[in-house]
């Protein structure tokens, strides 16, 4: 599922996660094992907050996640650059905001995407270079190419964390032979089984 609304700094979002999005997928059933914060702080850095709103968002968005699904795994993203980090104030917040996430990456339980390197004008801290965005921060489709390859790089560390190893409790681990499908209007065969543990 996506949540998440255009304009928004961190502080509202995290305001409204209980209603807006631990609840609805709560009523549904749906424990996630994976969750993507994409874009979370764009909006915050627009404005110049200080160091310490950043973090201090930041890990209230961390704590609502694993207070809600412990062991939840959390892929981060960095900001991304932008147009609208338009003075040094601002440029100087999207710095921390990238370095703090980053710093937040422990290969187990938080992995973090560096969107902030794929497209920034090297002569230009935190702006994006020309055709990657539109006038602000948010990626035409050559950005946003370039955003998903680095988010797959990151995806592919966590699937082996992920993954568990697992045990045969069978010989029939290949699920060869086959056994009489039986049931209501059913007919044929089903393939024998074989047991695992993890």
């Amino acid at each position: 599922g996506v949540y998440g609304y255009s304009g928004q700094t961190l502080e509202t979002i995290n305001a409204d996660l209980a209603t807006n999005f631990f609840t609805p997928l709560a009523a549904g059933s749906i424990r996630p094992q994976l969750v993507i914060g994409h874009a979370l702080l764009e909006n915050d850095i627009a404005v110049a907050p200080s160091n310490a709103q950043i973090k201090q968002r930041l890990d209230m968005w961390l704590a609502n996640m694993r207070g809600t699904w412990p062991g939840v795994r959390i892929l981060l993203c960095t900001p991304r650059p932008s147009y609208s980090y338009d003075t040094s104030a601002k440029v100087a917040a999207f710095n921390y905001a990238v370095e703090y996430t980053k710093s937040l990456d422990d290969s187990f339980s938080v992995f973090v995407a560096d969107v902030s390197i794929g497209y920034q004008d090297p002569a230009n801290p935190g702006i994006p270079l020309a055709g990657y965005t539109d006038a602000s921060v948010h990626p035409l489709p050559k950005g946003a190419v370039v955003n998903a390859k680095i988010i797959a790089k990151t995806m592919r560390r966590i699937v082996p964390v992920v993954l568990r190893d697992w045990t045969a409790l069978s010989a029939n681990i290949t699920l060869g032979g086959s056994i009489s499908a039986a049931g209501t209007r059913v007919t044929g065969t089903a393939p024998t089984s074989g047991l695992v543990g993890s």
